[in-house]
């Protein structure tokens, strides 16, 4: 869930805060389940709000991170996540 502000004249979308509960069986490192899950958000908006490949006449316009915008940790909202125990489905991993 998030909670998002909108500029109605520019149509800027300003992410204020995201709550996620995830169930994912049993958790053995809940820090690493945790920072997984941050970094999965932090991704996700980068890719909705301002991650954009450029082209023309089929080249690529945005060749490095001068243009091509990603998520900066000044912009990234407060993340709340929550780890749904369910101790029924065993862990998972390598």
């Amino acid at each position: 869930m998030a909670e998002v502000d909108v500029d109605k004249e520019s149509g800027k979308i300003r992410v204020k805060r995201v709550v996620c509960a995830q169930d994912m069986g049993q958790v053995v490192n809940p820090q690493g389940a945790v920072t997984q899950m941050e970094g999965c958000i932090t991704m996700g908006l980068g890719y909705a709000l301002s991650e954009e490949i450029r082209f023309r006449n089929g080249q690529i316009l945005d060749t490095n991170f001068d243009s091509y915008e990603i998520p900066r940790f000044s912009w990234v909202p407060k993340i709340e996540t929550v780890l749904v125990e369910n101790s029924e489905l065993p862990q998972r991993g390598r």
